[in-house]
Order: C-alpha cells, then structure tokens, then sequence
C-alpha cells in the first residue's frame, strides 16, 4: 500500500479538504474509490491547482478547486453558520500532507473556530513537535503509523479534536510520543524496518561523536524492541 493510498483509507467523511493538494492523486483516490461525496482541492500555487483541476477532470462536477494559504481558502465557508445547515458541501474532514510538522501546526492554528474536528497528518519532519502540538491542543491521536513506500518511511497521523471530552487530554508515554502511537502498539513489518533504518543511522552518528539526545532516543527505541530486532 502506498503512502496516498494509506492516507485515503482514513477518510472518514464524506466531504474533504486537501489542503497542499498539489495534483489531486489524493482527491483522485478518495473519488475512485468511493470513499467521498465532494471534495475541495486546495494549494497556494495556481500551477498545482490547475494540474488538479486537470487530474480531477473525471471529478469536478463534485470538486471545488481553491488557491490559496492553509484553511485561507475555506474561511467563507466554515465560518457561515448559515451554509453549514443549509447544504452538505462543507468539509468536515481535512487532509494536509508532505509539508513539515510546523507548517502544519501554523495551518491547525488558523481554524481558531475549531469549525473542523478531524484531520489527517502526514508530515515530513518535525513529527514530535507536532504531536506535542496536538496534545497541547486538545486533539486525540487516533492513528499514527510509520508507512513504507519504496525506500522512504513516512509518518501518517490520523487525529479528532476533543475525541476523548473537551476537559481531559490524550497523554503519550515517551516511546509513544518519540515514535508513535499506532507503531508501539501494533509494531507492524514497516516500523520494524524504520526501527532499524533509523538504529543504524544513529550507530554511524554515534560512532563519530556522542550526541546526548541522538544517545537517548537510541536506547529508548533499542529497549521498545527489547532484542527483537
């Protein structure tokens, strides 16, 4: 399974957005698969948004295509409380994939409304500074696995703002919040071989120089597999 196809099993909405949507593959198969009513393809060059549209071809009759900054786009629209009864074209689900966990912590912090509850994560770095985000931010990690695409690993997280009560916090131990939820308690084939990618790349670090914090993560994720590896 690919990383978008991956990504698309999380849907849970039958309206989305994708924000960042770059050609719409994710859109593309959301649709194809039936996953999805409507959708609003969405990203701040107007190059990617017309290559979308041109992906989407098949699709645009049910695909609103935007330009623009993050959740910019769909301020007209969340933050009508009128349109959000009158008709079923608002997106109640948003994906936001292949930008670094800060950016995506910027785009998070502009639906200050909290008009959205679900989202689906999937960043290219910084990954602990964005479930810390999360945490802090009253979000539920629902999903959080290391998928394998070729010979990159890439982090998916699946979230729902409030999902346990608006006065009570998710909390993570330090395996869970280092490398992820789903991945410590499922330890499926692609964190194994994460496990051991990233293992090896510390030892060579390590070899060369002592790293405080490369040392601690490396014991931490050696003891989570306890010599399974």
């Amino acid at each position: 399974m690919t990383r978008l196809e991956f990504i698309a099993s999380l849907a849970s909405e039958r309206t989305i957005a994708d924000v960042g949507s770059d050609h719409g593959f994710l859109v593309k198969i959301l649709f194809e698969r039936g996953s999805i009513d409507y959708a609003y393809a969405m990203d701040i060059s107007q190059k990617c948004v017309d290559k979308a549209r041109h992906n989407l071809d098949a699709f645009c009759d049910k695909t609103t295509f935007l330009r623009g900054d993050g959740l910019e786009p769909l301020d007209s629209i969340l933050q009508d409380d009128l349109a959000q009864k009158q008709h079923n074209f608002v997106p109640k689900q948003v994906f936001i994939a292949g930008m670094g966990g800060k950016e995506i912590k910027n785009i998070l912090s502009q639906d200050a409304a909290q008009k959205i509850d679900k989202y689906v994560l999937s960043p290219q770095r910084d990954v602990v500074e964005l479930r810390r985000f999360l945490l802090d931010n009253n979000f539920t990690i629902l999903v959080d696995k290391v998928v394998k695409e070729g010979k990159m690993f890439y982090n998916v997280i699946s979230v729902q703002r409030n999902a346990i009560s608006r006065n009570s916090k998710q909390t993570l131990n330090e395996s869970e919040l280092l490398f992820g939820l789903t991945n410590i308690r499922e330890m499926h084939s692609d964190f194994t071989q994460y496990a051991k990618f990233q293992l090896s790349m510390w030892e060579d670090i390590l070899a060369k120089k002592e790293v405080p914090d490369i040392r601690a993560k490396y014991i931490l994720l050696k003891s989570v597999f306890s010599g399974k590896l």
